[in-house]
């Protein structure tokens, strides 16, 4: 039986486990997938027991995306120009594997639902791992993007960073993103409070609850369970070599989630 978890810290909210045993049913296999919420010296333990095939891969979450790069053997051309890896698997040569799912994830969410149309700039909350990714998806797209944080000097990997302050003094914002964990389940709340100024869209990668308080200030909204969903069944993709037809998958996925999330 194949095993595998999520690597990162304070991670009790996640529905990972969930994500991957309905994947693992729907193709058939068992396996067993767990969350491990470890402290950064940690993480060395874990990537040997990669090695000695006790594991066969790892997803990697807040607030480890970036920092375990330093501990991978390789990172692929994808998650290198990210900054950010959230999947890792030994290769055949016996290398540990850094890659990031969490592209396909955000654009996959993007373009089934035509986000982008209509939007020029985009203004995306937090400069981590998960903000490097949505920044390099709306960059190819040739969306303006600007972060949002509390430090503003916190500009490795983008090209404007302005503070939370300044955002209260845009009267427009086409698109907002919130890539920072306030308002889910365990941290609720709203990043930002809206200061007389429209937004027309928002995605809030949060996805439990499906409604978050931020998604309330926009016209239209949505959550990040798609892209959660579509992340999943690529690393699995990775870890099994094989391909998934992901859109049948994810129906069926999405249904079994929703039923059991905080609307």
């Amino acid at each position: 039986m194949n095993k595998y978890g999520l690597i990162g810290k304070k991670i009790s909210y996640s529905m990972s486990p969930k994500l991957h045993h309905l994947i693992g049913k729907r193709l058939g296999c068992e396996l067993v997938y767990e969350l491990i919420d470890i402290d950064e010296e940690e993480i060395i333990k874990y990537l040997n027991l990669l090695k000695e095939k006790k594991y066969q891969g790892f997803n990697v979450t807040i607030p480890y995306k970036e920092k375990v790069i330093k501990y991978l053997d390789v990172v692929t051309i994808s998650a290198n120009k990210i900054g950010a890896v959230n999947t890792i698997y030994l290769n055949d040569e016996g290398l540990i594997v850094g890659d990031n799912t969490d592209y396909y994830g955000f654009l996959k969410l993007v373009e089934r639902n035509n986000v982008l149309a209509d939007v020029q700039r985009a203004y995306v909350l937090g400069t981590g791992g998960s903000a490097k990714t949505v920044f390099h998806v709306l960059n190819d797209k040739n969306i303006e993007v600007i972060n949002v944080s509390r430090n503003k000097k916190d500009k490795k990997g983008f090209k404007d960073v302005i503070s939370y302050e300044e955002i209260k003094e845009v009267k427009e914002i086409d698109l907002l993103i919130n890539c920072t964990p306030i308002g889910n389940i365990l941290n609720e709340g709203i990043p930002i409070k809206k200061s007389n100024q429209k937004i027309n869209k928002i995605i809030d990668l949060t996805y439990n609850p499906l409604t978050t308080k931020l998604m309330s200030l926009a016209e239209k909204s949505y959550n990040g369970l798609e892209m959660l969903i579509f992340q999943g069944i690529k690393s699995q993709s990775i870890w099994n070599k094989k391909k998934i037809d992901d859109e049948k998958l994810f129906k069926l996925i999405k249904e079994a989630f929703e039923d059991e999330l905080i609307r």
